[in-house]
């Protein structure tokens, strides 16, 4: 069946983007130990990591020998995509193409893409902030690529909030929240009630089973503490 007509004479077209994609940062090559780690965070977490898109950082291994054939092998068992790779060096840049992974230059820890789907109805304040005057439904992502984010409302599962910011929810925040997502350890996220799947200030996150405790509290902040994820209650 022929593709829609659109007024578009060519049958493709490359174009830049930005994706949102998870890093494995490699601190061995021992790939026991790797599989260990990784197979207890995935089932934590199953549905959130299944066929996650990964690059594999392994700036830190220096003179190391990775087996990028075998590791490619392990992530897909785990339900892992590894797309690309980053942080080589000429000895590890054969292996990696062996592999068929991408070779990616270095970049700061999160990457993310575009917002597909953005709920309608928004303002820009002079400083740049995103306000969102609506509840935000599952499925949809949105981005302030430039400021704080502020949701007028409640955040549904499945439903995903990045800012270059701090992240503010006036409701239920549920889905997933990544503030400072450029590397800013200052960002914070704010919410009304906290029911997320996951929270990420400056790429480092918690699922939910990292903060149990405080499912369903009100007046909740997020913040980092010696790179680590502090919950807390912000009315003492």
């Amino acid at each position: 069946m022929a593709a829609q007509q659109n007024n578009i004479t060519r049958p493709c077209q490359l174009k830049g983007s930005l994706f949102t994609l998870t890093v494995l940062h490699l601190y061995t090559d021992d790939l026991q130990k790797i599989q260990r780690e990784l197979s207890a965070t995935v089932e934590r977490a199953p549905q959130f990591f299944q066929q996650a898109p990964v690059v594999i950082d392994v700036h830190l291994l220096g003179s190391s020998s990775v087996d990028f054939v075998s590791l490619v092998k392990l992530l897909k068992q785990l339900g892992l995509s590894p797309v690309g790779v980053r942080g080589l060096n000429d000895t590890l840049t054969p292996h990696a193409l062996e592999a068929n992974l991408a070779l990616l230059p270095n970049a700061p820890n999160t990457l993310r893409e575009e917002p597909q789907l953005v709920a309608p109805a928004t303002t820009s304040m002079p400083s740049k902030n995103l306000i969102i005057h609506q509840p935000i439904r599952s499925g949809q992502q949105v981005y302030a690529k430039e400021g704080d984010l502020i949701v007028i409302g409640a955040v549904s599962h499945g439903a995903e909030l990045l800012a270059l910011g701090n992240i503010h929810v006036y409701g239920a925040l549920r889905g997933r929240a990544l503030a400072g997502i450029h590397g800013d350890k200052q960002a914070r996220i704010f919410c009304q009630t906290l029911e997320a799947e996951m929270l990420s200030i400056a790429g480092l996150y918690q699922l939910s089973d990292d903060f149990l405790a405080h499912q369903h509290q009100h007046h909740i902040q997020v913040y980092l503490e010696s790179e680590r994820l502090v919950v807390d209650s912000y009315m003492k």
